[in-house]
């Protein structure tokens, strides 16, 4: 169970051009929401609050039970993207993350929207990789991975470094 909001980390702050920033993040039994937090920009000088945003989206998962090791998302997250056509394929990281539904990252796009935007969040492992297109182009793609079934719920393309 996850310490309770009062207790829970606040990340570093940062400062830049006289503003302070906090951030908090939202968990699920010690797991991170993937981009759902609340963040607090203060004056640095006089500690007013300038801006507040909460970036909270849908209900909590509604059960946790981790049956798939992160080797075994790893291994199902590769023969994925090798069926996709990729080669060269190079894992970077796999995360534990809670994770919203997203129709756009379902794993089969020829069939109906697995999720809905209001769905209950979920966890997933998220495999990342780096692979070469016929250009030579380097690119990030990322597969989630259900904890309990071992089914792929998303391929992506990654945005991040």
């Amino acid at each position: 169970m996850p310490p309770p909001v009062t207790e829970q980390r606040i990340n570093p702050s940062s400062k830049t051009d006289d503003f302070l920033d906090l951030n908090a993040n939202r968990v699920y039994q010690g797991i991170g929401y993937f981009g759902q937090d609340a963040t607090v920009d203060l004056q640095a000088e006089t500690g007013t609050v300038v801006d507040f945003r909460l970036d909270i989206q849908g209900p909590p998962p509604t059960s946790y039970i981790q049956n798939v090791s992160q080797t075994q998302a790893d291994s199902i997250a590769v023969a994925t993207l090798k069926a996709l056509g990729l080669t060269g394929i190079k894992h970077t990281e796999t995360t534990l993350a809670v994770l919203q539904p997203d129709p756009s990252l379902q794993s089969n796009p020829s069939s109906p929207p697995a999720a809905s935007w209001d769905a209950n969040n979920y966890v997933a492992w998220v495999s990342k990789f780096l692979y070469n297109d016929s250009l030579g182009q380097e690119h990030l793609r990322f597969v989630e991975v259900d904890v309990n079934t071992g089914s792929v719920l998303g391929v992506g393309m990654a945005t991040w470094e």
